[in-house]
Order: structure tokens, then C-alpha cells, then sequence
């Protein structure tokens, strides 16, 4: 049986402008207590000095590999990633965030212990990167709960907070064979929200790990965190993946929370937009006619509620009326 150092880890790192906060995220990755690592840092395009910071990495950690491609966004940048790893297992990192020094040594542990096929961890929002990323030093180990693949598709539809920590890409130690036949959808945001239950519905069993040991770094500058804009709409897109994905398993119950879901997120989204001024058609919007078209066969779904069904034909029937009637009651969906 392998020790926990005999498995290693590749850690992919996408780069792209982030020369102010690369080098807190590779120290805490670099100064990690797993030393079996394959750290590879992916040069999206960037046009500041992050590729010769990279490359400058590279010398002073052989455990460092650089790929420079021309701009693809996170998902291709990630893509890239998997496609390079020798690992036996995957993370992520964003190259904004750092991690706790021991967070991949605690994390193989529980894998080992557990003979889990994914560990996760909860997260730490920060806003000026002035937070400790020792290692881990509570000697009676972290508080972990071990679920399979299946019910980590009713946590994501628990809360806001469980639909973050289950559904992005970054908390997590994947065994690298999850990745066979999954990549991240180029040119979209919201790209692990759209893949991520694909990797947890294959695992046989998942260890969550209840220590905040990823810190999140919240800059106004980055993707999800800028203005409004029509890319929001890729979180819809990711909805109706995980629809089409619940309704060729079977996942009938899966489906019809997802289906509310992404019926009051679209609502709530369209609310957000006008509330800071842009004035967009969301019924003529391809991601939300192709979630019309997604829930129009609500019809297949065996033992879906009547309510729920109701509400379906409503919002395929007429949008702006289902919208209209939202901004009354006003139930919010994930957004």
C-alpha cells in the first residue's frame, strides 16, 4: 500500500496578469509540507511580466514547469494543465489565491484514510492577504465528513455557501483519472460550475475536509468579481449542463432543483443588471432560450412536482411575465 508521498500531486497554476499577487500564490504552493509536487504554471497570454516570472520560477524549482500558449481564458489555461500532468492526483489554484502550507498534505492524508477518490476544503474569503498559511498544526487532525459522488449533488443545492464549495474547482485534490473524457468549456465563465458535478457524480466517495485552508482572494478587477456584463449568462449556460447531464442519469429529483434553480437565477440575474443599469433582453438571449428548451421537457421527468411543473410553463411560456411576477415575491435562486 502507498504512503501519501508516494502519490503526487500536480498543481496547476492558470497565469494571466497577475504580477502583483503571483509570487504569495507559488511561495505558499512551493512551501508546502507535500513535497511531492508537479507545480505547472500555465501562461494564458499574459502581456505583463508574469511569463518571465514564470520562467525565473522554473530555475530556482525544478519542480516548476512553464507552458506559454496564446490566451484561451481559465478553462483553456486549465485544459492545458491536465493535458501536461503526470500526477496522480490534480489541484488548482488560481494564481491570485494562496493556500495554507499544509493544505495538500492534509488533504492526501484524508484521501489515504478514507480511500477517497476526491478531497475538498472549505475556503477563506480574504481581501488584503494579510492572513496566516502555516500548516496545519491541530495535532487531533481537521473535522472531515465522507460522502460518495451522488450525495454531493444535494449539497450543492443545499445553500449559496455549499453551492460554491461543492461546485468550484480550486478546493479540491482530484485523482487524475476523474479527468478521463471531461474538459473545461473554452471561451465561458463559469467554467468549473459547468464540470464540476461530473467529477464528484464519478467519485466513489469524496472527504470534506472542515478546515478553511484555500484562502480566496477577492480583487475588483477579476473575472467573476467586474461589472455586470452579458458573460454572466455562462452561469446559466453551466445550469442547463447540469440539467442535460441529471437528465440523461436519470436524476430526476437532481434535475427538477437544478430546474428551479436556474429558473429564479436567470430572474435574479436579469434584477442585478438593471439595478446597476444595463438594459438587456434576457428572453432573447441564446443561454436562456437554450433553458427553455432544457426544462420544455420537463414532460420526462418522472415524479416531478406539480408545482414545480407549473412554474416551468410558465417561465417557458412567457419570460418577461414570469419576471415580472419574480420581482413581486422575489425567490432568489443561486446567483
Amino acid at each position: 500500500m502507498k504512503r501519501s508521498y508516494d502519490y503526487k500531486i500536480s498543481v496547476i497554476v492558470p497565469v494571466y496578469k497577475v504580477e502583483d499577487y503571483l509570487n504569495r500564490c507559488l511561495d505558499s504552493i512551493m512551501l508546502q509540507t507535500y513535497k511531492n509536487l508537479e507545480i505547472i504554471l500555465v501562461d494564458d497570454g499574459s502581456d505583463d511580466n508574469c511569463p518571465a516570472m514564470c520562467d525565473e520560477l522554473a530555475i530556482k524549482d525544478p519542480r516548476i514547469k512553464v507552458i506559454h500558449q496564446e490566451n484561451k481564458g481559465l478553462a483553456g489555461a486549465r485544459n492545458a494543465g491536465i493535458k501536461a500532468a503526470t500526477g496522480d492526483f490534480i489541484a488548482f489554484v488560481d494564481s491570485d489565491d494562496y493556500i495554507n502550507h499544509g493544505m495538500f498534505e492534509d488533504m492526501m492524508e484524508q484521501i489515504i484514510a478514507h480511500d477517497a477518490d476526491i478531497a475538498m476544503c472549505d475556503i477563506k474569503y480574504v481581501f488584503d492577504g494579510n492572513y496566516p498559511v502555516e500548516a496545519n498544526i491541530d495535532k487531533n487532525g481537521p473535522e472531515v465528513e465522507v460522502i460518495d459522488g451522488h450525495q454531493a449533488q444535494f449539497f450543492m443545492c443545499r445553500t449559496l455557501r455549499d453551492r460554491i464549495l461543492f461546485t468550484v474547482a480550486w478546493n479540491k485534490l482530484y485523482k487524475r483519472e476523474l479527468f478521463d473524457g471531461i474538459t473545461y468549456p473554452e471561451g465561458r465563465i463559469h467554467e468549473d460550475e459547468a464540470r464540476t458535478h461530473e467529477l464528484l457524480y464519478k467519485a466513489e466517495r469524496i472527504v470534506y475536509v472542515k478546515s478553511p485552508l484555500y484562502f480566496y482572494f477577492q480583487r475588483e478587477d477579476s473575472i467573476v468579481g467586474a461589472d455586470v456584463s452579458l458573460k454572466r449568462l455562462n452561469l446559466i449556460d453551466a445550469f442547463d449542463d447540469r440539467l442535460r447531464f441529471y437528465r440523461k442519469k436519470k436524476e430526476y429529483k437532481l434535475w427538477e432543483m437544478e430546474a428551479v434553480h436556474a429558473m429564479r437565477t436567470a430572474v435574479t440575474m436579469q434584477n442585478e443588471f438593471e439595478e446597476k443599469g444595463m438594459k438587456v433582453d434576457f428572453g432573447k438571449q441564446s443561454a436562456i432560450k437554450k433553458l427553455c428548451k432544457e426544462v420544455g421537457k420537463y414532460r420526462s421527468i418522472k415524479g416531478l412536482e406539480r408545482k414545480v411543473a407549473m412554474e416551468i410553463l410558465f417561465f417557458k411560456a412567457s419570460y418577461k411575465s414570469y419576471y415580472a411576477i419574480w420581482k413581486t415575491h422575489r425567490l432568489y435562486g443561486f446567483i
